[in-house]
């Protein structure tokens, strides 16, 4: 049995009535959903870093794993021992 799925308004679904005439139908009433907001914080503080990022040089992964290991053997206090 092959189904068929039509979902929107009534209106949008009625338009298909001349094709389910006589056809075996289930109809779903679902309630008013609410739209979702924005999660305005959230957005403000992604504003605010991609901000700060704006000047930022970007690295890529591999790159900033070098400058960590570097960091760490003591290359940014002028302490190159390799």
């Amino acid at each position: 049995m092959i189904t068929q799925t039509l979902e929107g308004i009534w209106e949008e679904v009625a338009k298909h009535a001349d094709k389910l005439k006589g056809r075996r139908v289930r109809v779903t009433v679902f309630e008013d959903e609410a739209v979702p907001q924005p999660n305005e914080k959230a957005l403000q503080i992604i504003q605010k870093v991609a901000e700060k990022q704006k000047e930022m040089r970007y690295t890529s992964g591999a790159e900033t794993q070098m400058i960590l290991r570097n960091a760490r053997n003591g290359e940014m206090f002028g302490d190159d021992t390799d």
